[in-house]
């Protein structure tokens, strides 16, 4: 004979208790829902809407070409989406980091080379970049995005030689400044964009400074001086 059929006193309080311990969990399991409702509503008027943000998917490097591989979507909140930041990987597909970039961070218009930051580096509205060959190594190894320079012409002839008598015979022009207070914005890596010539930075500058830069890189070697 079973402890329930001999104390039928004992069967009906296990039975009582069996049913407060159900009740118990069950407002336990209902206090536990209203906790986790209250807490996403909280974070629901926090960050009332997510934004769709185009991000690196790993570690980028100067002077590369996006490409679909290289951008993921990530939703955040609006509060942490930073200015200039974009919603399409497509929009940035074909553009040039113009510095490094980490693992998930928001690719803006100040990150990749776009008509707009020229004027971001140089607060000129009528910015342009220009590229220059620099045939100098060592000065191409110390430039970074965001040195501020002044561009100037190389002159093809060394002081006190006979090539600078002519000059000054011939009323050929000294070093002269073509661009002042311009702003790199990218330096070709070692290897890469190198030619016999030197490397290539590309530097920001009003328009009217860009076209003379420009025109002159063509006929004569140039050279950077670091402020």
């Amino acid at each position: 004979m079973g402890i329930a059929a001999r104390f039928p006193a004992f069967a009906a309080w296990h039975a009582r208790l069996s049913w407060w311990r159900l009740v118990a969990a069950r407002r336990t399991a209902a206090a536990l829902l209203l906790l986790l409702a209250a807490g996403f509503a909280a974070r629901a008027q926090l960050h009332p809407g997510e934004v769709a943000v185009a991000v690196a998917a790993h570690d980028l490097r100067p002077g590369s070409a996006l490409l679909s591989s290289d951008l993921v979507v990530r939703r955040l909140p609006p509060d942490q989406v930073p200015a200039g930041a974009s919603d399409s990987p497509e929009q940035l597909l074909g553009r040039t980091v113009a510095g490094p970039v980490r693992k998930g961070e928001a690719l803006t218009d100040a990150r990749v080379i776009t008509p707009r930051l020229a004027q971001l580096a140089t607060a000129v509205p009528d910015a342009r970049v220009v590229p220059v060959r620099l045939p100098d190594q060592a000065l191409a190894d110390m430039l970074r995005p965001g040195d501020v320079v002044d561009v100037i012409t190389v002159p093809q002839h060394q002081p006190g030689s006979a090539e600078e008598a002519v000059a000054k015979q011939t009323g050929l022009k000294p070093p002269e400044v073509l661009a002042r207070a311009a702003v790199v914005v990218l330096v070709s890596e070692t290897g890469r964009s190198r030619g016999a010539d030197g490397r290539i930075a590309l530097i920001a500058m009003p328009d009217k400074a860009a076209q003379t830069v420009a025109a002159v890189t063509l006929v004569q070697p140039l050279t950077l001086l670091l402020r």
